[in-house]
């Protein structure tokens, strides 16, 4: 990220365990990081997503994982709340990073990214609805070097 960002690693608010809070002049944003190996049947809407993958001797098989998408929802609206309370109404937005190079999202969506590029991407280019000012950054980066 650029030096204008701020990255701050495994945040914990309340019950929520955040991988990667990022702040920066145009907003929140919470990454979930998943390093997951194998074909990743993504379906936003399915609480649970298939996991196809290969053994260390060659065999398949499949697993399974929680929609990695609703546990972001959760930690937005944890962070949004405890931002709030705090004082600082801010609109935080985020995404899932399947960070391990060895994974394939199948019928990927939105906000589910499999390459860090694609990550920055969205952070840099993303518009926030409503102007920031500098002084609400500055709260919300004392609150989380806490």
């Amino acid at each position: 990220m650029p030096e204008y960002y701020t990255v701050y690693n495994n945040v914990c608010i309340g019950e929520a365990k955040m991988d990667h809070v990022v702040v920066g002049n145009n907003g929140v944003f919470i990454v979930l990081d998943r390093s997951v190996k194998g074909v990743v049947h993504c379906d936003e809407y399915e609480k649970r997503w298939t996991i196809d993958k290969t053994g260390r001797q060659g065999g398949s098989y499949t697993s399974s994982m929680g929609n990695p998408l609703n546990q972001l929802k959760w930690q937005i609206h944890t962070l949004a709340k405890y931002l709030k309370d705090n004082g600082i109404n801010i609109w935080i937005d985020g995404c899932v990073f399947f960070s391990n190079a060895d994974s394939d999202l199948v019928n990927k969506p939105s906000g589910c990214f499999d390459s860090d590029r694609e990550v920055v991407s969205f952070i840099m280019n993303y518009s926030p609805k409503k102007n920031i000012n500098p002084q609400m950054i500055n709260r919300v980066k004392d609150h989380l070097a806490v």
